[in-house]
């Protein structure tokens, strides 16, 4: 899977920001950014702000999965690839729905089914 570090340089990059102009919209320092995109630090307040402003779940960001997402991947039988456990990740769900692991499955499977 891509490390939340990579993960939070190419968010940055594909919206065309450099690290000056994401520090300033975040009010930190760029030293605080950059340490972060390095993998260095954890700072969860500022996670959660910067996955609110790149609209993806924090624990994208974090690099942990939710209980049911983790029960699933760690099943012996689950044989789903970083990439794939990453798309799961990006879904959001309305008022912070957690979903088992056979819900994970169900819309896993349903997912595939429906890309070409």
């Amino acid at each position: 899977m891509t490390s939340p570090a990579s993960l939070l340089r190419t968010l940055r990059l594909e919206r065309g920001w450099t690290l000056r102009q994401l520090a300033h919209q975040m009010q930190t320092s760029v030293a605080c950014l950059s340490d972060l995109e390095r993998g260095k630090g954890a700072h969860a307040e500022l996670l959660v702000r910067l996955a609110q402003l790149y609209h993806v779940p924090p624990y994208v960001l974090s690099q942990t999965l939710p209980p049911g997402l983790a029960e699933l991947v760690a099943h012996p039988d689950t044989n789903f690839s970083p990439a794939w456990i990453q798309t799961l990740c990006r879904l959001e769900f309305r008022h912070g729905q957690e979903l088992s692991a056979q819900a994970w499955w169900s819309l896993s499977e349903t997912l595939r089914q429906s890309l070409p």
